[in-house]
C-alpha cells in the first residue's frame, strides 16, 4: 500500500510542479521576446508586401482598381493572421484540457485505490473508524475555521 501511494504522490507532484515551473522559467521570456521580434518583422514585411502589391497593381490597373486590389490583398493577409492566431489558441486550449483530464483521472485513481485499501479496516472496526473521523473533522474544523 505504502509504495503505491508514494508512487502516485510522486507522479502527481511531478505533473503539478512541471506545469508550474514551465510557465515561470527564463526560457519562456526569451521565447516571448523572439516571438515579439518575429511579429514585428512579420508586420514590417506585410507592410512592404502591401506597398509592393499596390505599386504592381498601379502599374497594371488604374489607381482606384489598384487600391481595391491592394485592400483585398490586405484583407487576405489579415484573415491568414487571424486563422493562425485561432489555431495557436485552440491548440493550447486542447493541450490544457487534456492535461487537466489526465490529472483528474490520476487523482480519481488514487482516491479509488485509497478507498479500496481503507475499506477492509473500516468494515472490521466501524466504531473506531467513526470516532477517528470525528476527531479528524474536529481537528480540521479547529485549524481551518
Amino acid at each position: 500500500m505504502n509504495g503505491y501511494a508514494k508512487l502516485a504522490e510522486q507522479i502527481l507532484a511531478h505533473k503539478l510542479v512541471s506545469s508550474a515551473a514551465s510557465s515561470s522559467s527564463g526560457s519562456d521570456k526569451v521565447v516571448a521576446g523572439m516571438l515579439a521580434a518575429a511579429g514585428f518583422f512579420m508586420f514590417f514585411a506585410s507592410a512592404l508586401l502591401i506597398y509592393a502589391a499596390y505599386i504592381w497593381f498601379n502599374a497594371t490597373y488604374s489607381p482606384d482598381v489598384a487600391a481595391a486590389l491592394t485592400a483585398c490583398v490586405t484583407l487576405l493577409i489579415a484573415v491568414v493572421y487571424a486563422a493562425s492566431a485561432f489555431a495557436v489558441v485552440h491548440f493550447k486550449y486542447v493541450k490544457m484540457k487534456l492535461m487537466a483530464l489526465e490529472v483528474k483521472s490520476q487523482i480519481l485513481d488514487l482516491i479509488e485505490y485509497a478507498c479500496e485499501e481503507l475499506e477492509e479496516p473500516i468494515q472490521e472496526n466501524p466504531a473506531l473508524a467513526v470516532s477517528m473521523a470525528s476527531v479528524a473533522g474536529y481537528a480540521a474544523g479547529k485549524k481551518f475555521l
